[in-house]
């Protein structure tokens, strides 16, 4: 079991977007009284398929409930930024409040769809969102966790996926 304060994240090993599952258990809480809290600051627990200029994630937020969030580029330069709470449009699944009961089992699984990947994020086995990512094919991320403005501990992280070389970066200067 491992405890991280507020704003850390971890991330390791890169796998592809095609059919990745990352579980972990998960338990947030408020900060302790020698934290200041501030009324307006994001509070929440995550766990997510994430790099520089991508990411997918699976959010617990307490007294708010749980949230599937993404963002990333497309192949044509359009940013694809969105979340559940706002995707109403496509929102198949009944708005989920974060357990009572803790730790909580949050899974997040991505899997290769005609068009693009399914996302789908579930609290306990339940699905709480999805949403089809077009244009996410043969994306490549780390697994994170992450903590912001509560009290986490994250446990027994489980991962399923294919790994990948470090995605490489454009060279400043260089000629494509």
């Amino acid at each position: 079991k491992e405890r991280f304060g507020p704003r850390t994240y971890l991330a390791h090993r890169y796998f592809l977007s095609d059919d990745f599952t990352a579980e972990v258990d998960m338990d947030v809480r408020p900060l302790g009284p020698e934290y200041m809290d501030e009324p307006d600051a994001q509070h929440f627990g995550e766990l997510s398929f994430r790099i520089k200029d991508l990411q997918v994630s699976a959010y617990a937020i307490p007294e708010v409930g749980m949230r599937l969030s993404w963002r990333y580029i497309q192949d044509n330069g359009t940013e694809e930024v969105g979340n559940s709470a706002q995707d109403l449009e496509n929102l198949t699944a009944d708005e989920m409040p974060v357990p009572a009961k803790r730790p909580f089992r949050v899974r997040l699984q991505l899997k290769r769809r005609n068009g693009g990947v399914m996302v789908e994020g579930f609290v306990n086995n339940a699905r709480f969102a999805r949403k089809m990512l077009q244009g996410f094919e043969g994306r490549v991320a780390k697994v994170a966790m992450g903590c912001r403005n509560l009290s986490c501990s994250f446990s027994d992280l489980t991962v399923q996926g294919y790994l990948v070389d470090r995605p490489k970066r454009p060279v400043a200067g260089a000629q494509q």
